[in-house]
């Protein structure tokens, strides 16, 4: 695998949900999290992704809970908090702090 090529990775949310999302680039670079707006998925920053990848950035391109190929649960657990709780899980995966 080239250093900037996406793969796809599961990280585990709050709750233990699975979070689906595309990685990659250089693992030693500044951690990048791209997260979508409300109807989309990690697909709409597809190009974006791969161009951070291609700079050197470690990119981390996530499905929020309940979009594209992330875990659903009940409709009570879609609100920002519980969002910004999922963030924060993959978050504390990273040696040191990304920009979102």
């Amino acid at each position: 695998m080239a250093i900037n090529e996406l793969k796809p990775h599961r990280f585990v949310g709050a709750g233990g949900i699975n979070l689906a999302a595309d990685v990659g680039g250089d693992p030693r670079g500044r951690p990048v999290i791209l997260s979508h707006g409300g109807g989309q998925t990690r697909w709409s920053w597809g190009h974006a992704a791969q161009r951070l990848a291609e700079q050197g950035f470690w990119v981390i391109n996530l499905d929020l809970r309940g979009h594209g190929e992330s875990g659903w649960t009940t409709p009570e657990n879609y609100s920002l908090d519980t969002f910004a709780a999922d963030i924060c899980c993959v978050t504390a995966t990273l040696d040191s702090p990304p920009a979102l």
